[in-house]
């Protein structure tokens, strides 16, 4: 799981809101193990993955990674199979968002810090968790990556002994 995924999943959990994640790439889901997150590692557009996290259950499928053909592709099958289920996918750039928009999902754009607060906020939004909620935990998150930012940089100071 990138920085996006676990921004998504920090909120769910901070939200006491049940998820599965997936993760394809072996690499990361092993970062992300390792740091304490309940992942699985498989390909999230098998079609058959779907089916086994009951998607047709769910209010909410959440993509942090950019793949157009792949999702382009996909989108019939999921219309078909889980007209109720919105697909939200984090996006970087204003001509993604137009791109996933024309094929059925709800792209958000990555614009606030820390990276991926804006797609986990829009996925609690349609859990339906209250927006002073929404809110008082976005300024945590945004007040404790400052934090962590302004220690980074006090690291990075020059000592000078003559």
């Amino acid at each position: 799981m990138g920085d996006v995924g676990r921004m998504v999943v920090d909120a769910l959990e901070a939200h006491n809101l049940p998820y599965d994640a997936i993760e394809m790439d072996h690499n990361r889901f092993l970062a992300a193990s390792a740091d304490g997150y309940a992942v699985a590692f498989g390909d999230p557009s098998d079609v058959r993955l779907m089916g086994t996290l009951a998607f047709a259950q769910r209010e909410t499928t959440v993509v942090t990674i950019v793949r157009y053909e792949v999702a382009k592709a996909l989108m019939p099958i999921m219309r078909d199979r889980y007209p109720n289920l919105t697909r939200f996918i984090a996006v970087d750039t204003e001509e993604d968002k137009t791109r996933f928009e024309a094929v059925g999902m709800r792209p958000i754009v990555n614009r606030s810090f820390p990276r991926g607060i804006d797609i986990a906020a829009a996925v609690l939004r349609n859990q339906h968790v209250d927006e002073a909620k929404i809110q008082t935990w976005m300024q945590r998150q945004q007040e404790r990556a400052l934090q962590v930012a302004a220690d980074c940089e006090e690291s990075r100071a020059v000592s000078v002994m003559t």
